[in-house]
């Protein structure tokens, strides 16, 4: 009796653990697209569902402990790819020890964790397939809703995403803040929504929901106006029906994937036919590549004529004059100047998540004596680009490695399927990875929490019902091995994940307090947000801009100098955890000067200055004044004639004028 009420108590314990990594592995896929696309823009947005997706997978890999070992087949499987896929992740840990902002890379490594983790659970959740209907219907709903909001978008010529102005005119965002990563959001869907109609097993429901989603879904895609999203979507379309071929004949697929090229010609060209906005933004890709190949042609015409294998300036000129003549052609440019960014540390790259505050040291191709402005840019703008400079050349092999595996993985699970699984699902998750894989050569879609977490469950509904019909696993004893790391390995990242989400949030709050000017509950949560996260230099930052404004804010001079003093500790805090981020160095410059030690302040702003040399020219204007008032006119002047190489500004000219008639220059 008494084993018979352990086993009833064991099972009851079981059954609430997994309801509840139900809910919370949930959330990610289901809540992020709703939310900004999970973008970190907002810690708000993200924070959440990192935590929840983190604790659901501890809680399932400890909801998989059982007192008899045999049971182990039952209850834990291995998915496909997932140990080489595991392995590899771990290999790359070693990238935070050489990132210049170990910080950032830790959140990197922390989410890449929880969509590798979300994959391992999702599979061995979803091994019924009237489970993963439920999923999938759930999926599909949110989609259609999301499609629904950003067609209303384009009708009412609306310019908010949900309550936040969007900068992208005319297309349609959705719930996201921009609309390229609603285009790959919505073409991850799209295998599956075509396959769906036609799969008994999908009931009913699920397949008219999936047939009436192609309406609201594509109008949406194309509505977002996105090239890299079509020419995503256009790729995951075509690559469906050639991985159903596969299903049955290496033959009909290597024949369809000869055809396939012509088919998305096709459908390009069709596009370009009917659709005023697609002729809109690939005419602009059209003039771009005609004005390049004039600019080549004029330079290679100069080179006979000059007889120099590297051309004159003024082919120089007008190559970049050619590479900035469209609107949005600063991708060619921006990729220049990461590969030089590469160049600097090609094997290990600079850091998982460092891009933003490293490549402005980069910024290059816009010094041609053009006068363009560069746009400010967070990511390369192609994942792959991204990749490459954030973690060189071995981040890159890494990466491909796993998407071979992957495909190989995933090939020989749908060839061997057995009879019963849903093997058209196998089909979609190939035809999903292949379109978003296309879509990242042109943006970093994977930068988005969202999207990969709905990656990670599409892959679990489509691998779960064919994992649990194979007869062929790895032994129980090294699947109870995996089991025990899996414990270990996600406890911990639950440890780092709270962490990073406790902090967030909590400074979060404090940055509402400091717009409330509840100056005393700011600094206590920035604190608390720091001492939860020492390492997390935007709490530190945050504590120092708070100073800052109570230093600017009163008019006795010895309250300035005490404010000033915490001021400096908070920004030298951020500073070590950022060194390359020019912000900080400015503002750290700034408050030396205040404080009187004069030469390190200026030391520092000439390092900010020469990192935001190409994209701000106030950071040399600031320089210059600051020079100017210390009396060091010829610095000053210096500092002012490198604004003007960036904008020469009335102001700027007139100080240029004014330093030299002191200089004689």
């Amino acid at each position: 009796m008494m084993n018979r009420d352990s086993e009833n108590s064991e099972a009851g314990v079981i059954r609430v653990l997994t309801g509840l990594v139900w809910c919370l592995l949930a959330l990610p896929p289901l809540g992020a697209p709703v939310l900004f696309g999970g973008s970190d823009t907002h810690i708000w947005s993200v924070a959440p569902f990192v935590m929840a997706s983190m604790l659901g997978v501890a809680l399932f890999f400890l909801s998989r402990l059982r007192r008899d070992p045999e049971q182990i087949d039952e209850v834990f499987r291995v998915p496909p790819a997932a140990v080489v896929w595991t392995a590899l992740f771990l290999v790359s840990g070693l990238f935070l020890f050489t990132s210049r902002i170990p910080y950032e890379t830790q959140i990197g490594y922390l989410r890449i964790g929880t969509f590798l983790g979300a994959y391992w659970a999702w599979t061995n959740l979803l091994r019924d397939f009237r489970r993963g209907r439920w999923m999938l219907f759930l999926l599909m709903a949110v989609a259609v809703g999301i499609s629904i909001y950003g067609i209303v978008q384009d009708v009412t010529d609306g310019n908010m995403v949900l309550w936040e102005e969007t900068q992208y005119g005319e297309r349609a965002n959705g719930t996201y803040r921009c609309p390229n990563h609603l285009a790959d959001y919505l073409s991850l869907l799209l295998p599956f929504a075509l396959v769906l109609p036609f799969l008994r097993a999908a009931g009913w429901p699920l397949r008219l929901l999936a047939l009436g989603a192609l309406v609201p879904c594509t109008w949406a895609l194309h509505l977002t106006q996105s090239r890299a999203g079509w020419l995503g979507a256009i790729t995951a379309v075509v690559a469906t029906p050639c991985f159903l071929i596969l299903r049955r004949s290496w033959k009909g697929f290597i024949l369809a994937a000869l055809l396939a090229p012509f088919l998305m010609g096709a459908g390009l060209y069709g596009l370009w036919q009917v659709s005023p906005e697609f002729r809109e933004r690939g005419g602009k890709v059209v003039a771009y590549a005609t004005d390049l190949y004039e600019a080549w042609q004029t330079s290679k015409e100069a080179e006979e004529h000059v007889g120099d294998a590297e051309g004159s300036d003024e082919d120089m000129r007008s190559i970049a004059a050619a590479l900035v003549s469209r609107e949005h052609v600063f991708r060619p440019m921006l990729i220049a100047d990461t590969l030089r960014m590469h160049a600097d540390h090609p094997w290990a790259g600079h850091g998982l998540r460092t891009y933003e505050w490293i490549i402005p040291d980069y910024r290059h191709y816009w010094d041609r004596g053009t006068g363009s402005q560069p746009k400010m840019a967070r990511f390369a703008h192609s994942e792959y680009f991204n990749l490459i400079a954030e973690c060189g050349w071995i981040g890159l092999g890494i990466f491909l490695f796993a998407i071979v595996w992957g495909y190989a993985a995933f090939i020989r699970l749908l060839r061997r399927a057995p009879p019963g699984a849903p093997a058209a699902l196998i089909a979609a998750a190939l035809a999903m990875l292949s379109g978003t894989l296309v879509h990242a050569m042109f943006d970093f879609n994977f930068q988005m929490y969202a999207n990969p977490q709905v990656m990670a469950l599409l892959a679990g509904i489509a691998a779960g019902p064919a994992l649990a019909l194979r007869r062929r696993s790895l032994p129980k004893l090294e699947r109870r091995i995996l089991l025990a790391a899996g414990i270990v390995a996600s406890l911990i990242g639950l440890f780092f994940a709270l962490q990073y989400g406790v902090s967030g949030l909590v400074r979060h709050a404090g940055d509402r307090a400091a717009r409330a000017r509840e100056y005393e509950t700011a600094v206590k949560h920035y604190r608390t947000a720091s001492t939860i996260s020492p390492r997390s230099w935007r709490a530190h930052y945050a504590l120092g801009e708070l100073y800052h404004e109570r230093r600017t804010s009163t008019l006795d001079r010895g309250q300035k100098r005490y404010w000033a003093q915490f001021e400096r500790d908070a920004l030298f805090e951020a500073h070590k955890d950022n060194p390359p981020n020019a912000e900080i160095l400015m503002d750290l410059g700034r408050v030396h000067v205040f404080l009187g030690n004069k030469q390190r302040g200026f030391e520092y702003m000439v390092e900010a200055a020469e990192i935001k040399r190409v994209e701000n020219e106030h950071y040399y204007k600031e320089l210059g004044m600051e020079l100017k008032k210390a009396g060091r006119y010829r610095e000053a002047l210096e500092a002012f004639l490198r604004a003007a190489d960036a904008r020469p500004s009335r102001s700027i000219r007139r100080n240029i004028k004014w330093l030299r008639e002191r200089t004689g220059e």
